[in-house]
């Protein structure tokens, strides 16, 4: 029988780093990704408190918003259903018990974060959201799509100068993606970075 060794590989794995401008694109691969959901006939109001709060959350977040908690990040992914980023699926699994269905997701999904003075408007070029900073503020989240590719976005805590947007797509589109938000901020300049390089 053949021995093989699995490697753990992004899909962004040679793509070029380097760059300046007012644009930061920045991977972050890895990151311990899980689904939770709500099972149908499960107690909403009862669980919606006690599980919550032993996971370090004051509540689950509601319709297009995210929180954070225990060390996660939770982004609301649709009705009763959540993606948990830094979770680990055996501690969620054991907190949530049978009223919730929990997946482990990590390497479905690329983290990609877009930053800096002129985010904003690369985001524009490709979203019909209103990204306005007095409507798409920090903590909101939205299943939408960049150009033709299907993400789920939010906006981040502010970095240094501009906004700061987290971004997961699927593994499948993640090059896509790349490329096309690299193109959308060329006029700004890009520079960018991921975290194994």
């Amino acid at each position: 029988m053949v021995d093989f060794d699995w490697q753990v590989t992004s899909p962004l794995q040679g793509e070029e780093v380097g760059g300046s401008g007012l644009v930061t694109l920045e991977e972050h691969p890895y990151v311990s990704m899980v689904q939770v959901m709500r099972r149908k006939g499960g107690d909403g109001v009862k669980l919606k408190a006690s599980p919550a709060k032993a996971l370090g959350l004051k509540a689950f977040p509601e319709e297009g918003r995210s929180v954070e908690g225990g060390d996660c990040v939770w982004l609301w992914s649709g009705h009763g259903q959540w993606l948990v980023l830094g979770g680990e699926k055996s501690v969620l699994d054991g907190i949530l018990g049978g009223s919730y269905s929990v997946s482990e997701q990590t390497s479905s999904r690329v983290h990609i974060e877009l930053r800096g003075e002129r985010a904003k408007e690369v985001l524009m070029k490709l979203s019909s959201l209103d990204l306005d900073d007095h409507v798409f503020v920090e903590g909101h989240v939205a299943v939408t799509n960049l150009g033709h590719i299907n993400v789920h976005m939010w906006r981040k805590g502010d970095e240094g100068v501009g906004a700061c947007y987290g971004i997961l797509v699927l593994s499948t589109f993640a090059k896509s993606l790349w490329h096309e938000l690299k193109e959308a901020g060329e006029e700004y300049g890009v520079e960018v970075f991921r975290a194994y390089d």
